[in-house]
């Protein structure tokens, strides 16, 4: 499964590397957008809630009640807000996908890290739910491993994304 996601994602960065090599106008200048604060805040987010849910298998490992609920709570805010803002920023810098090739393939790589992140969420607060209702232990936790698994993968792809759209087009 996450091979095949990885696949998926690697073949959406090499598009937006393929148009660069085969358009002059690669990103356009000026460019639109989305900046770097907006994507910066969020791959902080992101980066975060992928933090939290390392810390979520260890807390959930020691039996640690308070610090798992608590924890993932925050996780699952901080992954949702994370997609938001990085939504947010084609949104606010006015990127029309229809205009150029250059904000479409940004907002393709956008959208798919925020569902990433949002599917995140819903992973943690199912985490969250199977922990408070018996069905995940400290000695059964494969459903926490999994989930940090994704998360693994999650906090990469927002890594990977932000770089891409903010920080490549300081370079062309």
């Amino acid at each position: 499964g996450m091979l095949g996601d990885l696949t998926a994602f690697i073949s959406l960065v090499f598009g937006y590397f393929f148009y660069w090599t085969i358009h002059e106008d690669f990103p356009p200048d000026p460019s639109p957008g989305p900046g770097w604060i907006w994507p910066t805040i969020s791959a902080g987010l992101a980066l975060g809630a992928w933090f939290l849910t390392v810390l979520l298998a260890r807390w959930n490992r020691q039996d640690s009640a308070l610090p798992f609920y608590t924890g993932a709570v925050l996780a699952a805010a901080l992954a949702t807000v994370s997609a938001v803002v990085l939504l947010a920023a084609p949104w606010v810098t006015g990127m029309d996908p229809t205009s150029h090739v250059y904000p479409a393939t940004v907002w393709v790589l956008v959208i798919w890290t925020a569902l990433h992140l949002i599917v995140g969420a819903v992973m943690q607060l199912y985490c969250l739910a199977r922990r408070l209702f018996g069905r995940m232990t400290a000695q059964y936790d494969s459903d926490i491993c999994n989930v940090t698994l994704y998360w693994h993968f999650t906090a990469f792809t927002a890594a990977v994304t932000v770089a891409v759209i903010s920080g490549f087009p300081l370079l062309a």
